[in-house]
């Protein structure tokens, strides 16, 4: 026989991919590699005293369940979008809700084709005003050019991404030390 009890497992997983226990598994690994990684950058910014090598701590048990939301919406018939994820997940700290998604999903060729015939200054305040970003230029980096690779990538792997980058950072600072 074909063995139904793994075909029922198997339909389980497909219908919830996050609660998969391989998965499971994956984003508790994950999560302790980049929480390993960040003490590891904390304890060579302190022992630098170079502030700008220093990365936020990582809270095992959120960037767990962010990762699963990711994989969750990923999934074949998942419950949103990676745009949706971006907003819930990336700019938390702003407002806009989804006004925010329909601009993460805009071309953003287009985008920039409309902002030529634009005000920047009006625009900027506009942008403040609504959604509580700075301005134009970190509206357009963290919103506008946000690619449908950017959000996997960086859900799945940016805390590592981000630990790599101090890396280099603190080694540059040795580097020019040594001058």
């Amino acid at each position: 026989m074909f063995g139904g009890g793994k075909l029922g497992k198997m339909k389980r997983m497909m219908k919830n991919p996050a609660q998969a226990p391989p998965v499971q598994r994956i984003a508790g690994i994950l999560t302790e590699v980049e929480r390993a990684q960040t003490d590891a950058v904390r304890d060579l910014a302190d022992a630098l005293d170079a502030e700008e090598v220093r990365v936020e701590p990582v809270d095992v048990e959120a960037r767990r369940e962010e990762i699963l939301a990711l994989v969750e919406t990923m999934a074949p018939g998942g419950d949103g979008s990676p745009a949706e994820w971006w907003v819930d997940y990336r700019l938390a700290d702003l407002d806009g809700g989804q006004d925010l998604v329909e601009y993460v999903q805009m071309d953003p060729a287009d985008w920039h084709e409309q902002m030529e015939d634009r005000d920047r200054e009006q625009t900027a305040e506009t942008l403040r005003d609504r959604f509580g970003v700075d301005g134009i230029e970190e509206f357009e980096e963290r919103v506008i050019d946000v690619t449908g690779g950017d959000i996997p990538r960086e859900g799945l792997v940016g805390r590592l991404t981000s630990v790599e980058d101090s890396v280099t950072t603190a080694a540059d600072r040795v580097r020019e030390g040594e001058e």
